[in-house]
């Protein structure tokens, strides 16, 4: 069973590797056949190395991100649900529903993401 203390470690991380990009960061947060799936902006990266790659193509975002607030919404057995409020310079503000489902190791097994501007 999933605890709020555990996706709170993991939101963390997920916020450091976002701003490193360094790769040992991005593969700490998923298992190696994790999935992570982003909409309107289709992206679906299936495998530890296809989300660093895609991670790591979004480095404009990542350099210009000012604020990030988060709030995990709710736990539910394996699965939590995050509000993000991200904002991006030169790209503007972002509200986004993250919802992951986390292994037995802390590692997200399958990610997805609703990523909206206003």
């Amino acid at each position: 069973m999933l605890t709020q203390v555990q996706v709170n470690r993991w939101v963390g991380a997920y916020i450091y590797a976002w701003r490193t990009g360094q790769a040992g960061d991005i593969e700490a947060l998923f298992t190696g056949d994790a999935e992570y799936h982003q909409r309107p902006h289709t992206a679906d990266w299936i495998g530890r190395t296809a989300i660093v790659e895609g991670w790591q193509a979004q480095a404009a975002a990542r350099h210009g991100m000012g604020r990030f607030n988060w709030q995990v919404l709710l736990v539910n057995g394996d699965t939590a649900a995050i509000r993000e409020v991200r904002v991006e310079a030169g790209l503007g503000t972002f509200l986004s529903l993250l919802v992951v489902t986390l292994d037995d190791h802390g590692q997200a097994r399958v990610l997805r993401v609703w990523r909206n501007r206003f």
